[in-house]
Parts: C-alpha cells; structure tokens; sequence
C-alpha cells in the first residue's frame, strides 16, 4: 500500500487483508500524525491523514488533492485497495471536524468525533486563520442533518466545561445510534484524557468490531438537558456570534441560579467582565471556574492569564504551573512562564520554558520571539502574551 503515501500528508499501514480500518485525521498545528502511537498497538489497518496546511482540509492535503472532494476520491481508492470488514474515522478538534465530515461523505461504518468543530466560523475559538464561509463544508449542520440507510453512526466526545465544544457538540442534530460522551471536567482537550486512559482504544476496538463499549471517564450530560442547552445555545451566540437582543448577562446568571456547581457560568461570567474592562470580577469568576474544573487546562489558563493582567505575577507563576501539571506541553502557558521567570530575574528556566515551547510547536513564532526578547534583555509587555490565535 506504499503507492498511495503522500510525505508529510497522508501514510497507509495495512494490517491485515481486510482487516477493518480507522481513518485518523490530524488537529492542528501538529507536528506529525495524530494518535499514532494509540493507533499502533490495535490490530487493524490505519489511514493516518493530515492537512499540511492547517486549513481543516479545506485546500485538501496537497498537490493533486486539492480539495476535500478530492480527498474523499483519494481515500476512496485506498479503501477500494484495502477492503476493509469496517471502515471508522476519527480524530480531535480540526481532525474531529474531518473525521465528521469524511465519515459521512465516505459512507463509513462509525464516527468517532472529539471536540470537534460542526462549524468554521472563524470567530469562533479553535477555527481556520482563513474564512471558508462561502465552502459548502463550512457548518457540518445539514450533512449531519441526512438521514439514510448508508449515514455512519455518529460518537461524538467532547469536555463538558468548555462552553463552545459543547455548543458545536449538541448543535448537531443526532439520530438513533448517535452517542454524545461530555467529559466531566474536561475542556477542548478531553482527547488527551481518553488516550492516555485506555479509552480510545476501546472506543475504536468496539466501532472496529461493532461491538458495544463502556468508557471509564466520567461524564457529565448535564450541558445536555434542554434548558441547559437552550441558555448555551444563546450565551454562545452572544458571545462569539455577536447576535443581537441576546442578553448574555441575564442569561448567564440564570445558568449559575440552575447550575451554581457549574463551572461553565463562571467561565461565561469571566468573559464578560474582561469585555466591561473590570478585569477584577473577570479574576474572581474564573478562580471560581477554575475551581469546579480544576483539571481544565483552559479554565486553568484564562485564570492564570488574569492574574498576569493584574499584576499579580507571583500567583500567575504559580497558576501557570499548575497549568504544566495538566499538560506538560502546555504551549501557552510555557511561553508565559518563560516571559514571567524573565521579569522575575530567573533567565535559566525562563529560556527553558522557551526552548520547550518552540521543540512543541515549531511552525509557531511567539516562543521564537519571546526568546530572541529574553536573550537581548528587551522587555515584553504582558499584553503581548494575551493574543489569541494560537492552539494549546
């Protein structure tokens, strides 16, 4: 199956003849594939797929297959050659986006989505540089709409803390045989938990072999009850949608009355505060957000961004560190830490942080010249490390 590789893009490793087949496409800025030590140790063939471009497969993956009706051609070939039992496609975030969206255009037996995007607006956290509005694969919504004999059961896993997956997750209208899984506590990165746990791999046996499974990771469905997911429908319109007479104020504090051990409404409640300028009410709600998920590497973030803002620079090391406790390649954070050890004197591990940084993220410039501002002895203003755009 060499013939069909693409450097850098695309990698077919064939298990067996006709053994089933998982399809795994790649998130963004990504050095190499996605899950590939995970997808190593099953017993079945793996199509690893990237977008070289990080433009959620909207330029396709390269030369040749320049669009994703030519990747769906593309892939539909290797299968033809495979001739798989079972066909499953999965990934995270803008990989989950692919495996939502080539999972149904492919037919496929299963679809196992996490965190994904179902729309790329770009005003949204975790969406393309680039606007694709006017692509037809621009809100997932209405292919995920289609009911027929051949639509691919639909397992979509996503934290239940962070207010956007769970909008992009419970926006998609589901039908028999689809699966929601809200991590309890998780944020954009619940993937990280599943794989290291065990989970995904029995999640991707059991699609393989259309066999039932169980998850060990805690969910919470709460963000599912229907008055729930009406005040986040709202609040996330309101806030990133900039739809109008939403009142997101009055929403929010409705979602606190309902849910007060919620760590959703407080993070909601820090985003408006930062907006009305008071950065001191931003700081309370989200070190109370931060609280009720204190495994959430974003609410542990915006925390630890806030208390920067305030000046409060010894606590936000100290915040940001309990960051690197969540996720050692925490990218953010270490391009902060390595900023904030550099105020505070410490250049050794201020550069350490840095260098760390830039190993994890290549293709990024922030932590290349966060270090060439450390190393010259320029001083860097905090508000330089509150830019959004960059993935964790």
């Amino acid at each position: 199956m060499s013939e069909f590789n693409i450097p850098d893009a695309l990698e077919v490793r064939e298990f067996a003849p006709g053994a089933p087949v998982i399809i795994a496409f790649t998130s963004v800025n990504s050095n190499g594939f996605s899950f590939y030590k995970n997808l190593e140790k099953l017993p079945f063939s793996r199509i690893y797929v990237r977008d070289p471009f990080d433009c959620w497969f909207q330029r396709g993956i390269g030369s040749g297959v320049d669009s994703p009706e030519a990747l769906v051609a593309y892939l539909g070939r290797v299968l033809a050659e495979l001739r798989p039992l079972r066909r499953v496609t999965m990934g995270s975030s803008m990989g989950g986006y692919a495996a939502l969206l080539f999972g149904h255009l492919l037919r496929v037996d299963a679809v196992f989505a996490m965190s994904p995007q179902t729309i790329i607006d770009r005003r949204l956290p975790h969406t393309p540089s680039e606007d694709f509005s006017d692509r037809p694969y621009f809100d997932l919504a209405p292919l995920l709409r289609i009911k027929n004999r051949h639509r691919p059961a639909t397992h979509i896993l996503f934290g239940s803390d962070d207010i956007v997956d769970v909008w992009n997750a419970t926006r998609v209208v589901t039908l028999p045989g689809d699966v929601q899984y809200p991590v309890a506590g998780r944020d954009h990165l619940a993937s990280n938990l599943i794989a290291g746990n065990g989970d995904l791999a029995v999640a991707l046996s059991g699609l393989a072999r259309d066999e039932a499974f169980t998850l060990t990771a805690a969910l919470d469905r709460r963000c599912e009850a229907p008055r729930v997911k009406a005040i986040l429908d709202r609040l996330t319109r309101a806030l990133y949608l900039a739809e109008p007479d939403l009142a997101p104020e009055e929403w929010t504090e409705r979602l606190q009355r309902l849910e007060p051990d919620w760590a959703v409404p407080y993070d909601v409640a820090a985003m408006l505060a930062t907006r009305r300028g008071d950065v001191a009410a931003a700081e309370a709600a989200a070190g109370k957000a931060a609280e009720l998920a204190p495994l959430s590497i974003t609410l542990q973030t915006s925390h630890a961004q806030l208390l920067m803002r305030l000046g409060r620079e010894a606590e936000a090391i100290a915040a940001f560190e309990r960051c690197l406790k969540i996720r050692p390649k925490h990218y953010a954070a270490l391009c902060a830490l390595g900023i904030l050890r550099a105020r505070a004197g410490d250049y050794e591990r201020a550069l350490a942080h840095l260098d760390t940084a830039i190993a994890i993220r290549p293709r990024l410039a922030r932590g290349k010249s966060l270090r060439a501002a450390v190393l010259e002895g320029r001083a860097v203003a905090i508000s330089s490390l509150e830019e959004p755009g960059e993935d964790m």
